[in-house]
């Protein structure tokens, strides 16, 4: 559990930084993918609400959507201050805060989960997963109810997420 915003901020540099250095291998000029949002999961039961009034307080976030998928509250934060990483593509704007998943009777660990990444070009989304593969990267296809995507495991244990979108494409295509 985070004490303040500052110290979330603080928490996520060495995940920003592991996106920053996979999307500088990868982006060009001419061709690139972007960094959407950093996913934090809670592994216990009132952290979410803990969590959430921290991300929600007016100074750190312009807007908050919150919805249910797969049976659990799922909070989006748009940040008033991006996430800062040297290369601008890999500035992570949005917040996903996960709650514990129902039916756990254990406590998980609380833990930053995953960063998504997206391509500038929407139609050059197979391109993107062919050229992974490709490239030897462990990336493997994770299908959901709500979306499907592709996971990129980095040598840190961390996961990239690779979608179409970003997330708020998919959150206001839900809500119409």
């Amino acid at each position: 559990m985070f004490s303040s915003y500052q110290h979330f901020r603080d928490a996520c540099k060495a995940y920003i930084y592991s996106c920053h250095e996979f999307l500088s291998y990868y982006n060009s000029a001419t061709e690139a993918l972007r960094a959407d949002h950093i996913c934090y999961k809670c592994g216990i039961a009132g952290e979410f609400e803990k969590m959430r009034a921290l991300l929600e307080d007016s100074a750190v976030s312009e807007y908050f959507h919150q919805t249910f998928i797969s049976e659990r509250r799922i909070a989006y934060f748009k940040l008033r201050d991006a996430l800062q990483a040297t290369a601008k593509r890999a500035d992570v704007g949005y917040v996903e805060l996960a709650d514990k998943k129902p039916g756990k009777s254990k406590i998980d660990s609380s833990r930053f989960h995953h960063i998504e990444i997206y391509p500038e070009v929407k139609k050059e989304y197979n391109y993107w997963v062919e050229r992974l593969k490709r490239d030897g990267r462990d990336i493997a296809l994770k299908e959901q109810a709500h979306h499907t995507t592709w996971d990129i495991t980095l040598a840190n244990g961390f996961i990239l997420r690779f979608g179409k979108t970003p997330l708020i494409q998919k959150i206001i295509a839900g809500m119409q």
